[in-house]
Protein backbone atom coordinates (compact mmCIF):
# COMPACT_ATOMS: atom_id res chain seq x y z
CA UNK A 1 0.00 0.00 0.00
CA UNK A 2 2.66 2.07 0.35
CA UNK A 3 4.96 3.89 -1.29
CA UNK A 4 2.66 4.46 -3.89
CA UNK A 5 5.46 5.93 -6.37
CA UNK A 6 7.06 9.25 -7.09
CA UNK A 7 8.25 10.15 -3.46
CA UNK A 8 11.76 11.56 -2.82
CA UNK A 9 13.61 10.46 -0.03
CA UNK A 10 17.30 11.45 1.23
CA UNK A 11 19.85 8.57 0.89
CA UNK A 12 19.94 7.42 4.47
CA UNK A 13 16.73 8.01 5.92
CA UNK A 14 14.55 4.80 6.46
CA UNK A 15 11.17 4.18 4.11
CA UNK A 16 8.35 2.43 5.62
CA UNK A 17 6.94 -0.08 3.01
CA UNK A 18 3.21 -1.28 3.97
CA UNK A 19 1.17 -3.83 2.88
CA UNK A 20 -2.36 -5.91 3.39
CA UNK A 21 -2.61 -9.30 2.83
CA UNK A 22 -4.99 -11.58 3.86
CA UNK A 23 -5.12 -15.51 3.22
CA UNK A 24 -6.43 -18.43 5.86
CA UNK A 25 -3.62 -20.30 4.23
CA UNK A 26 -0.78 -18.04 5.20
CA UNK A 27 2.33 -19.55 6.52
CA UNK A 28 4.62 -17.82 9.13
CA UNK A 29 6.71 -15.58 6.91
CA UNK A 30 4.49 -15.37 3.43
CA UNK A 31 5.70 -11.80 2.47
CA UNK A 32 8.51 -11.48 0.15
CA UNK A 33 10.01 -7.66 0.28
CA UNK A 34 12.38 -6.71 -2.81
CA UNK A 35 13.63 -3.84 -4.60
CA UNK A 36 15.05 -3.31 -7.84
CA UNK A 37 18.04 -0.55 -8.51
CA UNK A 38 17.50 -1.27 -12.75
CA UNK A 39 14.05 -0.63 -13.08
CA UNK A 40 12.98 -3.98 -12.75
CA UNK A 41 15.66 -6.40 -14.47
CA UNK A 42 16.30 -7.88 -11.11
CA UNK A 43 15.37 -7.96 -7.92
CA UNK A 44 17.10 -7.92 -4.36
CA UNK A 45 15.60 -9.12 -1.14
CA UNK A 46 14.89 -6.73 1.29
CA UNK A 47 13.39 -8.87 3.94
CA UNK A 48 10.94 -12.16 4.33
CA UNK A 49 8.44 -11.12 7.20
CA UNK A 50 5.04 -11.82 8.90
CA UNK A 51 1.49 -11.39 6.98
CA UNK A 52 1.19 -8.57 9.69
CA UNK A 53 1.71 -6.29 10.93
CA UNK A 54 1.63 -5.09 7.34
CA UNK A 55 4.75 -2.69 7.63
CA UNK A 56 8.64 -2.49 7.26
CA UNK A 57 11.26 -0.34 7.88
CA UNK A 58 13.78 -0.01 5.20
CA UNK A 59 17.01 2.10 4.78
CA UNK A 60 17.86 1.77 1.12
CA UNK A 61 21.38 1.20 0.18
CA UNK A 62 22.82 4.67 -1.33
CA UNK A 63 25.15 3.83 -3.27
CA UNK A 64 22.84 1.41 -5.75
CA UNK A 65 20.96 3.73 -7.70
CA UNK A 66 19.12 7.29 -7.04
CA UNK A 67 15.74 5.43 -8.37
CA UNK A 68 14.44 2.75 -6.61
CA UNK A 69 11.22 -0.12 -7.63
CA UNK A 70 9.52 -2.19 -4.18
CA UNK A 71 7.45 -5.04 -4.48
CA UNK A 72 5.66 -7.25 -1.55
CA UNK A 73 4.46 -10.72 -2.82
CA UNK A 74 2.53 -12.74 -0.76
CA UNK A 75 2.51 -16.63 -1.26
CA UNK A 76 0.57 -19.19 0.81
CA UNK A 77 1.68 -22.70 1.89
CA UNK A 78 -0.08 -23.91 -1.54
CA UNK A 79 2.27 -21.56 -3.30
Amino acid sequence: TAPTGGEVRSFGGALTITWSASDTNFGTTPIQLQYSDDGGGSWSTIATVAATPGSYAWTAPSFASTTYQIRATATDLAG
